[in-house]
């Protein structure tokens, strides 16, 4: 709770910061581009929040990875978020500022999930789709999970469209079952 409490401190004075420079959606942007980095790369994820290495050696590495790439804000968070040992807080954090900047601009993340990557024509005209059904701003996030074999899976805030080849073989396998053969 204390932690939810510390991340939420932090991505408010971010957008409150980006606000009064006029760069919260150039912001967005770099921490779209600078999440992954660390949420794949356990490796350095562990490098920045152990105590095996000076915070010296830290901050140089940051400099190299992050300087002069990303917005002065994002790497002044960082950098801050090091000296205060609270590197463990960044993916909340940015996740925390980027659920502020959509809801600022009106705009639905749909999590979007396939057994291959949806062509990006695809993804358009779904996007579009998905507009004109909610009447509002959507962002597609595109996630590839093979298990559910075909078909799409559309999670859109508390709504749930399951299109998947997965769930209607389940829904025909258990209508089978149910069956009393004689």
């Amino acid at each position: 709770m204390r932690d939810e409490i510390v991340s939420r401190i932090y991505a408010e004075a971010l957008f409150k910061e980006a606000k009064k420079q006029r760069v919260v959606e150039l912001l967005a942007d770099d921490i779209r581009a600078f999440q992954p980095i660390f949420q794949e790369r356990q490796v350095l994820r562990r490098f920045f929040s152990g105590p095996q290495f000076s915070n010296d050696v830290k901050i140089e590495l940051l400099r190299k990875i992050m300087e002069n790439r990303v917005h002065p804000l994002l790497y002044q968070l960082v950098f801050i978020l090091l000296r205060k040992r609270r590197m463990d807080h960044v993916d909340e954090i940015c996740a925390l500022y980027l659920d502020k900047v959509d809801r600022e601009l009106g705009i639905q993340e749909a999590v979007v999930t396939t057994a291959v990557k949806l062509p990006d024509p695809l993804s358009e005209k779904l996007r579009l789709k998905l507009e004109r059904r909610t009447g509002t701003k959507v962002r597609i996030r595109n996630k590839v999970d093979s298990r559910i074999i075909g078909g799409l899976i559309v999670t859109l805030g508390n709504s749930v469209i399951d299109g998947s080849y997965r769930s209607r073989l389940t829904a025909i396998r258990d209508q089978l079952l149910s069956v009393k053969v004689y």
